[in-house]
């Protein structure tokens, strides 16, 4: 007979917590202009994470929603859950803040800077220098925040082309 421990809605987002906290990645990416319409760089929210097993993937999915991509890699498939938009972030963090350990104050940080970016207008006029500074301090917070940080199987990937990769977590070694 097996014991049932608390909420299971409360169950299911502290493993959550705990796969994002362990293999995930979260970041604030910047992007290049990369139309004529654009002066300034784009700066974007983002969690993911990346497993060789898509039914953890799945349920990440179901619950916040996102895109799951599949990549070839050292012979291997790897999949990657991915979120990047402002109201899938908020949503997601709000979930799983209680949870986190290791990437709470990460989180803490992505939080913030979603709730203060203002929205940019594509084609609109650009955006103002304190706007962009304070997108600049974000993204330098968070790069901050992971220095010397190994992920334990993927590092940080970026789907869009002219993005950022320094901010990614590099492959740790293979113990054995």
């Amino acid at each position: 007979m097996s014991k049932s421990y608390g909420n299971p809605q409360q169950t299911v987002l502290s493993y959550a917590a705990g796969i994002i906290d362990g293999e995930g990645c979260l970041r604030v990416s910047k992007s290049k202009p990369y139309r004529t319409d654009m002066t300034n760089p784009s700066y974007s929210p983002s969690i993911q994470v990346g497993m060789c097993n898509q039914d953890v993937l799945d349920l990440l999915k179901r619950i916040f929603g996102g895109s799951i991509y599949k990549e070839r890699t050292h012979n291997k498939t790897l999949y990657r859950w991915r979120i990047n938009s402002k109201r899938q972030v908020i949503m997601c963090l709000k979930k799983v803040l209680p949870y986190l350990i290791v990437k709470k104050e990460e989180a803490l940080v992505l939080l913030d800077f979603c709730r203060k970016i203002k929205p940019w207008r594509k084609g609109g006029k650009p955006m103002s220098s304190n706007e962009l500074a304070l997108r600049e301090d974000f993204y330098i917070k968070m790069r901050e925040l992971k220095q010397g940080e190994v992920a334990a199987s993927t590092e940080c990937k970026d789907h869009e082309s002219g993005s950022d990769s320094q901010t990614s977590v590099g492959n740790a070694e293979k113990s054995e």
